[in-house]
């Protein structure tokens, strides 16, 4: 079964060891609509009979909801989780002949799929971007801490 965990920055440390602001935590995602904040929990559990929304939490961060970004449920060659955001590269069917980087996005068109690549450096066909192998990617930083790739930037 494929984990659901999510990462994000955080603002602010509820309770639990004391994280410094812009700190990257990984965890559960818990989202507060109400007054639009975004936590990470590191330790949430569930338990049945009790309403929705009863749990207990390990230690709770409140995150800037900007860099949330879900784990796609597979690692990198060099077994790195890979995370929507990260920015990942590869040479392309040629080995070091063709550098490719891009941008792991959620794709609504591709509900089915998903995860998908968006190109910022050589050629990733549309069909690539879905179907492939994620293993031989790496992931070499993410849009937060390397905003010069940025889509909105542009």
């Amino acid at each position: 079964m494929r984990k659901i965990k999510f990462r994000g920055k955080v603002i602010r440390t509820l309770n639990g060891h004391l994280r410094k602001k812009g700190e990257w935590v990984y965890g559960y995602l818990l989202v507060d609509e109400e007054n639009d904040k975004y936590y990470i929990a590191d330790d949430v559990a569930w338990f049945e009979g009790i309403p929705v929304g009863s749990f207990v939490i390990g230690e709770l961060y409140e995150v800037d909801k900007k860099t949330v970004g879900q784990y796609i449920g597979h690692k990198d060659k060099n077994q790195r989780e890979i995370y929507e955001g990260d920015i990942v590269r590869d040479f392309g069917f040629s080995g070091k002949e063709e550098e490719r980087i891009g941008i792991v996005v959620w794709d609504d068109d591709l509900s089915f799929i998903g995860f998908a690549i968006e190109s910022i450096k050589g050629q990733w066909a549309d069909e690539m971007g879905y179907w492939w192998e994620w293993e031989e990617v790496e992931v070499i930083g993410n849009i937060h801490d390397n905003p010069e790739y940025r889509r909105d930037e542009k």
